[in-house]
């Protein structure tokens, strides 16, 4: 299975040692999905919120193993609607990528339906595949 890590998700991981996430993003025998922007994103709100744990990103990033999608052109008439256009990006480049599960904790994504990709929580993707 190919699954896109949202920034959240990354944020939790790299920040919270002791945190849900970060047994969930331990993914084995799936690939797992970044962006450019993903990245960018997680170095921004860390920076911001966690400055103390901005030193560790590059440290948890590298035991991750990952595939570095590059991001899509898009047309606009094919773009779902999203209530926050800077999640724009994750949505689209998910569906582009072919990412079977889209895995975060933003909730403007909940209100999401799409034909190809799965939505989930880090608590459904535990649910369902790791317990």
């Amino acid at each position: 299975m190919r699954i896109m890590l949202d920034s959240n998700v990354l944020v939790s991981y790299i920040v919270f040692d002791s945190s849900f996430t970060s047994n969930v993003v331990i993914i084995h025998n799936h690939t797992i999905l970044l962006t450019e922007y993903i990245l960018h994103e997680t170095e921004i709100v860390i920076s911001k919120k966690f400055p103390h744990r901005f030193v560790l990103i590059q440290e948890k990033i590298s035991k991750l193993e990952y595939l570095l999608f590059n991001k899509c052109n898009f047309k606009k008439e094919t773009k779902p609607y999203i209530r926050d256009l800077k999640d724009l990006p994750i949505l689209l480049d998910a569906i582009n990528s072919q990412s079977d599960i889209l895995l975060t904790g933003d909730k403007d994504f909940s209100q999401i339906t799409l034909q190809d990709v799965r939505i989930l929580t880090p608590r459904q993707y535990n649910d369902e595949f790791v317990v």
